[in-house]
Parts: C-alpha cells; sequence; structure tokens
C-alpha cells in the first residue's frame, strides 16, 4: 500500500509558486527571504510576533539582525511558502491533512506554538477517522517518528497504542527502519501485553459464564437472542461486544445486535457505572468508532 504521510510535491518548479501574495503591503515589508533563488518580501514584525526565533534573529546579535535579504538555503519554497502564509493574519492557510505533515517540522523549527497544535490536531483526526482503519503498519511508523521529532505527545501516544496492534514481525522491521526510540518501542510492547491481558479476561469471562460448554459453544451462544447473562451488566455487555466483534466480524449481524444490547444497558444505567475511554483505548479503531456511538461522552 502506498504511504499516505503527505508530502508536498516536490516536482512543483519553483517558479510556479506565487509568492506575489506577500508584496500587497508592499510599503510595510523590510525584509526579503531568499528560498531556492526566489525573493520573498516579509514584514518582520509579524514573523517577530508569530515566532521566538524570527524575533531573535531580527532583535538579537544573528548576523541576520541589519540586513535587508537573509538566504535560507536549506528552505524548499514547496512548503515554506504554505509555512508562511500560516503567519501572516491576512493570509492565513488553513491546516490540512494534505500539508499538516510537512508544516509541523517548520513550526516546530520556529517554534510556533499553536501551529504545532494545530498540525497535530488535525494528524490525530484523521488517524483516528474511520477511513485510516486499514493503514499500514509503515505508514503509522513515519508519524511516530514524525511525532517524536517533533516532541508532540498526544501523536506519539496515538501510534504507540495503534502500533501496538500489528504482529511483531511486520511491527520489528518498521521500528528498525523508521529508528523509533527504544521508550516508544518499550510503551508498545507493554500496549500489546496489556491487550493480550484484556483478550485472556473475555476468554475467562466466557468460561465462567458457561463452564459446561466448549469454547466453540460459548462463542454461539454470546449471539443467542435473549441471552440473560449478556443483559445484566454493563461489563458483560461489553465483553460480548469484543468477543463477537473478533470472532464474526464488525459487519456481522450478532455483533451489531450486540451493540445494539449493550446501547440499552448504558441508557438504563447511572453514568457513574459507565466505563471511561482508558479502559477500552487497546481496542482497534473501528470498534472504539462504533463503542463512541454508543456511548454518549465516549470520549479521551
Amino acid at each position: 500500500m502506498e504511504t499516505r504521510v503527505y508530502k508536498p510535491n516536490e516536482q512543483t518548479k519553483s517558479g510556479a509558486i506565487d509568492v506575489s501574495i506577500f508584496s500587497e503591503d508592499s510599503d510595510l515589508t523590510d525584509l526579503t527571504l531568499i528560498v531556492e533563488e526566489i525573493r520573498i518580501p516579509v514584514i518582520k514584525a509579524v514573523l517577530s510576533l508569530s515566532s521566538p526565533v524570527f524575533k531573535k534573529m531580527f532583535e538579537g546579535e544573528w548576523k541576520e539582525k541589519n540586513q535587508s535579504e537573509v538566504y535560507l538555503p536549506e528552505k524548499k519554497l514547496v512548503t515554506f511558502v504554505p509555512f508562511l502564509c500560516c503567519l501572516y493574519p491576512n493570509l492565513k492557510e488553513r491546516i490540512t491533512t494534505e500539508n499538516a505533515a510537512f508544516i509541523l517540522p517548520l513550526a516546530s523549527e520556529y517554534q510556533v506554538v499553536k501551529l504545532m497544535e494545530q498540525c497535530e490536531d488535525t494528524l490525530l483526526t484523521f488517524m483516528e477517522g474511520t477511513a485510516t482503519n486499514d493503514m499500514s503498519c509503515e505508514e503509522v511508523c513515519k508519524y511516530l517518528k514524525l511525532a517524536e521529532q517533533h516532541e508532540r505527545t498526544r501523536l506519539s501516544e496515538y501510534c504507540v497504542l495503534r502500533l501496538s496492534r500489528f504482529p511483531l514481525y511486520k511491527r520489528k522491521k518498521c521500528l528498525t527502519e523508521n529508528n523509533i526510540s527504544l521508550e516508544n518501542q518499550c510503551k508498545i510492547a507493554e500496549a500489546q501485553c496489556k491487550r493480550h491481558e484484556l483478550d485472556e479476561k473475555d476468554v475467562k469471562s466466557l468460561i465462567y459464564l458457561f463452564p459446561e460448554k466448549t469454547i466453540f459453544q460459548q462463542i454461539r451462544d454470546i449471539g443467542s437472542t435473549g441471552n440473560p447473562c449478556y443483559e445484566n451488566s454493563i461489563e458483560h455487555s461489553f465483553t460480548s461486544v469484543r468477543v463477537s466483534y473478533y470472532m464474526y466480524g464488525k459487519d456481522s449481524k450478532i455483533y451489531r445486535d450486540m451493540l445494539k444490547r449493550l446501547k440499552k444497558n448504558v441508557c438504563n444505567k447511572d453514568k457513574k457505572f459507565l466505563p471511561t475511554y482508558s479502559d477500552f483505548e487497546y481496542l482497534p479503531e473501528d470498534l472504539k468508532n462504533d463503542l463512541q456511538r454508543v456511548i454518549p461522552g465516549f470520549r479521551k
């Protein structure tokens, strides 16, 4: 599968990128930034207010302080121009799924805190969506590396949980290739252990409820209509939802019936008995999405 960690179109020619939008207030421009031989007129005050790095550059003892032109040899026009647009109040480039991954590094480099948070929020919203249920291990690893490089804790924690659901042989290869930190590798392993404990708990619950039956009979009986064992508590209802998801699949009638049964139980119970998001953070994304629809306020 082609990776969906969005990158700007590197084939875009520098001359095809319009920088004239920065010349609209030509009477205020007092500095020119040079990126890939293209001159970008900017306003020092705007950049200084947005970024402490720019502020130090223009007001401190840096060599750029008194220069009218500043050359940025390592920057790419295709990424730097959208970043600048995010800083200008009259332009305000919107952070989207397509640009968040390449604007984040620049926002981090120039310490634009609010912009970093917006990029992280956008990436999290994208990854938590149902459209990314089939996201590959390689893709998630790339997002985790991005989070590590720019100290995005929430994105890192989410990727750790997501990676814990992949088989060890896939995960090990991707973690090595992307040079994921040892700390996060340990967190991934811990999350996988916790998921296995939850699975074991479900199996033991089945054995406890139906001690006289084989495991296959127990699983079959979960889908039996009117089964009293799963109609009297939220905990048992959750067990039935999880097991039916794993054994029958999310498109099965049994799984859907279990969700309806859970919703019925939730509506009839006091809110103080409802589980929190943290109780189920190790579940697959599509299962969590279903739970969010069933349980009001089921959010992290």
